[in-house]
């Protein structure tokens, strides 16, 4: 039913396996009836698949359309162009079967309805379209692996490849199917790598892939290199290439094989591997004390040269001996000994008259602006002198180093005189300890440190007493040789001394006192088993005096019990010769005597008291009697004393004693020192007490 004239009214046709082609909208007239006329026609459909990469035609793929909502499949198989009715308005699955491709367009996911404007721009006969975008999924590669260091390149059968994810080898094929990565290009860019144990690959590491029919097979071609080093050894001092090295380079690892150390072109290395060098040859030596090469590291230089050639490893090297040879030998002012009986030696090593020898270097030299090398020479005449002598090298140069041996006859005169220069006709001498030599002869010396032992009667030697260095320039020539005067000093060392010790308050000889000379803390006299006079006097006799014959003060030390020595505490002599006048030295020793008064309240002496001075060690007793008949007794300095007065009519009196221009108390102790008795000889001049 319509509402009114003219309303547009759509007109659906459907049949399966036909298409409507008519106006699907006629108006509707409200007069009378409305007639319309539906053409249709099959709704063939034709299949075609292409490559997504070329847009080349595929022939050798199935198409099957899935139905979605019940209706019937459709299937094309590979190359067909056949056409087949499909259900219009309804949902298809396209799958397209490859072994070899990836459907892109439509996707597999994809659901494709046809509809009437599939049709709609074509003749009643010719079928609608359908075209289905395809990738290769994968190609098919051959791999060539190629020895680029041959003059004609020759296949590597043993070598393994990879290509993106496949292997190639000679067990797995070298013609495989490679998956190939997704895209759109007709060229593919994939990773070409290959190993072989000793050769390294050569860039580029990356091949390219066509994208083309099934039939089409690509050529990848790869090539690698053997890893060859080879040495150059050459002089750090001038570049010079150095013939004839034996080397190899030994493997870190025990498990690869070690080739032979031989004169060789070149030697093959191992990736992942470290090397250490080892080389020989005569007169040289590698500058540095290892050299270690590590494969992985020299990739770079490897990729950078000439694959035919091999990679140089440039060695630098130093020479390790010099040639030498002994040139001649001659004494100066002397007859030329025969050279045969020389021993002569270059840096330890002996060099034989006439011959060349080759010297080994230190290895810490730098020879870079030549060496020296020390030279030492020997003859059967100990008395000859070798003088220090030092040749000069240049490492490298191939010119034999020429060595001339010069000796001397050195000779030391010694003249021992005393302190007035005066020759001493009785004293000899020894050199380093030698046989003995007259003073005034001479002695044959050498150079270097040496001792002068001087000995002359009652005389010590002054001068010299250190060792004396011997050089070169200190000797004057003489018909016969090369001689040095010296003079050694000897001072008398001998003196005689009378000691006497006398007590200074009585002026009597302490004949029982004993005496000690000292000098610097070492005993120079002891009056042990050396007896006194009836006058008290010791002879000294001092076999070595100290000094050096200039006045010297010896420290003179007395004891005896119950006294204390006084000023004087040294004597000053001077050694002599034995028949010189004896030295005289006079000692004092003291005793320290003590009075005391016993007296009243008022002052005044009291008759029958006495007194009573007691230490840890001895009592000084003042007995009661007159104190005008007591006589002073004798002390201990530094001695603590209590005092005990003894009063007969007050037994256990006490009282204050008087001491030092001032009263103590009793029980105070009292200490006598000795600058108590220097106030009193100051005050009396003569008083001892």
């Amino acid at each position: 039913r319509a509402d009114g004239s003219g309303v547009p009214c759509a007109v659906v046709a459907t049949l399966d396996g036909y298409v409507q082609t008519s106006e699907d909208v006629i108006p509707f007239s409200s007069t009378g009836v409305t007639s319309f006329k539906v053409e249709m026609r099959k709704s063939t459909l034709r299949v075609q698949c292409y490559d997504a990469a070329t847009n080349q035609k595929l022939t050798d793929v199935a198409v099957d359309l899935v139905p979605l909502d019940g209706q019937v499949g459709v299937r094309w198989t590979a190359g067909s162009s056949q056409q087949q009715r499909v259900a219009v308005g309804r949902a298809y699955r396209v799958v397209a079967r490859g072994g070899r491709l990836r459907q892109t367009t439509p996707a597999v996911d994809e659901d494709v309805v046809f509809g009437r404007a599939d049709w709609a721009q074509l003749s009643d006969d010719k079928p609608a379209e359908l075209r289905v975008m395809l990738e290769r999924r994968v190609a098919t590669v051959e791999v060539k692996v190629l020895d680029a260091s041959r003059q004609q390149e020759t296949l590597l059968t043993h070598a393994r490849c990879k290509v993106g994810a496949t292997h190639f080898s000679q067990a797995e094929g070298w013609q495989q199917d490679v998956d190939l990565p997704c895209g759109r290009q007709a060229m593919r860019e994939m990773p070409a790598l290959c190993s072989l144990d000793d050769y390294l690959q050569l860039p580029p590491k990356r091949c390219d892939v066509f994208v083309g029919d099934a039939h089409n097979v690509n050529l990848v071609e790869l090539r690698m290199r053997p890893l060859s080093v080879c040495l150059r050894a050459s002089s750090c001092y001038d570049d010079k290439v150095i013939e004839g090295v034996k080397w190899r380079l030994r493997p870190v690892s025990p498990d690869l094989p070690l080739v032979p150390l031989e004169a060789r072109l070149e030697q093959v290395l191992r990736l992942g591997q470290k090397y250490v060098l080892e080389c020989s040859v005569d007169g040289w030596r590698p500058c540095a004390s290892q050299v270690e090469v590590e494969a992985d590291s020299l990739i770079a230089r490897f990729e950078g040269i000439d694959p035919k050639e091999p990679l140089p490893l440039d060695i630098k090297f130093e020479a390790s001996s010099v040639p030498v040879r002994l040139n001649s030998v001659r004494i100066e002012n002397g007859n030329d000994p025969d050279a045969r009986t020389c021993v002569v030696e270059v840096a330890g090593r002996r060099v034989p008259y006439g011959a060349v020898v080759d010297i080994p270097l230190p290895e810490d030299v730098d020879a870079s602006q030549g060496c020296s090398l020390d030279v030492t020479a020997s003859l059967p005449d100990q008395s000859l002198t070798f003088l220090p002598h030092q040749i000069k090298c240049f490492p490298g140069s191939g010119e034999v180093t020429h060595v001339d041996c010069v000796f001397k006859a050195l000779y030391l005169c010694v003249t021992v005189v005393d302190t007035m220069d005066q020759e001493l006709g009785d004293a000899s001498y020894r050199l380093n300890g030698g046989p003995r030599v007259k003073s005034g002869s001479r002695v044959a010396a050498h150079l270097g440190e040496c001792t002068v032992a001087c000995e002359a009667n009652g005389c010590r030697q002054t001068t010299f007493l250190e060792p004396l260095t011997l050089m070169e320039q200190d000797f004057i020539s003489t018909n016969d040789g090369f001689e040095r005067s010296i003079k050694v000093v000897c001072a008398p060392r001998m003196a005689t001394v009378l000691v006497s010790v006398t007590d200074a308050t009585t002026n009597e000889a302490l004949h029982r006192a004993s005496i000690e000379m000292r000098h610097a803390d070492q005993i120079v006299w002891s009056s042990g088993g050396t007896p006194a006079d009836r006058k008290g006097i010791r002879r000294a006799i001092l076999d070595d005096v100290p000094g050096g014959g200039d006045d010297v003060e010896l420290a003179c030390v007395c004891s005896l019990e119950g006294y204390t020595q006084i000023q004087p505490l040294t004597c000053l002599i001077r050694a002599g010769s034995a028949t010189d006048a004896p030295w005289t030295c006079e000692l004092l020793m003291r005793k320290f005597y003590v009075s005391v008064d016993v007296v009243d309240s008022h002052g005044k002496r009291m008759e029958g008291a006495g007194v009573e001075l007691r230490s840890s060690r001895d009592v000084v007793a003042y007995q009661p009697s007159d104190v005008k008949e007591q006589a002073p007794l004798p002390i201990q300095l530094d001695t603590s004393y209590s005092i005990y007065p003894i009063i007969s009519s007050l037994k256990g009196a006490g009282g204050e004693y008087d001491f030092r221009d001032r009263w103590h108390a009793a029980d105070a102790p009292i200490v006598f020192s000795r600058s108590d008795f220097e106030v009193l000889e100051r005050r009396g001049r003569g008083a001892v007490k």
